[in-house]
């Protein structure tokens, strides 16, 4: 066997339960530290962007909305999403589910106004799943946009730079006009991250006495 290089650090026990041998960078470690250091240190970060109505512009004078179960969002190439990405298409899923369409012209209105995201955004703020279900914004027969629902707070589209939370307030909306239309998934992960955010809340108190 050769010999590692002396910056590399070798594991000789399983990770994550897996029954594999991995190495560790310990330059890439320390660089990589010293960044996130600087970052919060500054108080900036070159993940964080600013919402200041892209989505918005891009869907402006739909007509119809699209929502898809059997179809997902997918990257073809890695990393996060960046502006202006091409690399984001949509492509049939396996798993087959509920579709439906909204024709209304003052439903496809309501939505667009309830459709609301924090202006604050952070890259870091991503996960690297597709999503779903994918909305599709129509203007008559050309597709304006389409977006990856992703875990009933976020949305992500084509050039999008990772997820954009949504506000709470509109978050709930937007879940709960999925469910009436039959599509339950988000709501329930909705319900679970505020279950999850309030069981932290109440354990903050509990841990500061350890402090």
């Amino acid at each position: 066997m050769r010999p590692l290089p002396t910056d590399t650090v070798r594991f000789r026990k399983p990770l994550a339960g897996r029954n594999r041998k991995g190495f560790v960078n310990m330059n890439t470690v320390l660089i990589l530290s010293f960044a996130i250091a600087i970052a919060r240190a500054d108080g900036v970060s070159d993940s964080e962007w600013t919402y200041d109505g892209q989505f918005h512009k891009t869907i402006a004078g739909a007509d119809r909305i699209v929502v898809r179960q059997d179809c997902i969002v997918v990257r073809m190439a890695t990393g996060m999403v960046r502006a202006g990405d091409p690399t984001t298409v949509l492509k049939p899923s396996d798993q087959e589910g509920r579709n439906f369409t909204i024709a209304d012209v003052h439903e496809v209105k309501d939505v667009y106004e309830r459709l609301k995201f924090q202006s604050r955004q952070n890259e870091m703020d991503s996960c690297c799943c597709s999503g779903g279900p994918v909305i599709e914004w129509y203007k008559g027969k050309e597709r304006l946009a389409y977006a990856a629902v992703k875990h009933g707070i976020a949305l992500r589209w084509q050039g999008s730079q990772g997820d954009a939370q949504l506000t709470p307030d509109s978050a709930e909306w937007i879940m709960g006009w999925l469910a009436r239309h039959g599509v339950r998934g988000p709501q329930g992960e909705l319900d679970a991250i505020r279950t999850q955010r309030n069981v932290e809340a109440q354990a903050r108190p509990r841990l500061r006495q350890f402090q």
